[in-house]
């Protein structure tokens, strides 16, 4: 455990928990959590991967393209989440 990963891990924690929240599924969270992990142990397990995506690993700064596009798909995902049409009738909360 290093210090330096609390707030990262919050932040996909939180993000994990909006979706469950406004979906009323948890599948969906842990489908974000698998490809979390499974990119994870993609830079941990192949040298070479990491050789050509140094900015995963922090080695490298992350390019302003990379940024973009992850803004925009986490944009997106929070759009479609809250802006969908499915109710959840069991919880009156959601």
């Amino acid at each position: 455990m290093h210090i330096f990963r609390i707030l990262p891990t919050a932040i996909i924690g939180l993000y994990l928990t909006f979706i469950v929240y406004k979906t009323g599924s948890v599948y969906l969270s842990i489908i974000g959590h698998s490809l979390n992990n499974g990119l994870a142990l993609m830079i941990i397990s192949y040298p070479e991967f990491r050789e050509h995506f140094g900015w995963l690993t922090g080695e490298d700064s992350i390019p302003l393209l990379i940024i973009i596009v992850m803004i925009l798909l986490i944009s997106s995902g929070v759009f479609f989440i809250l802006y969908s049409n499915r109710t959840n009738k069991q919880n009156p909360l959601l």
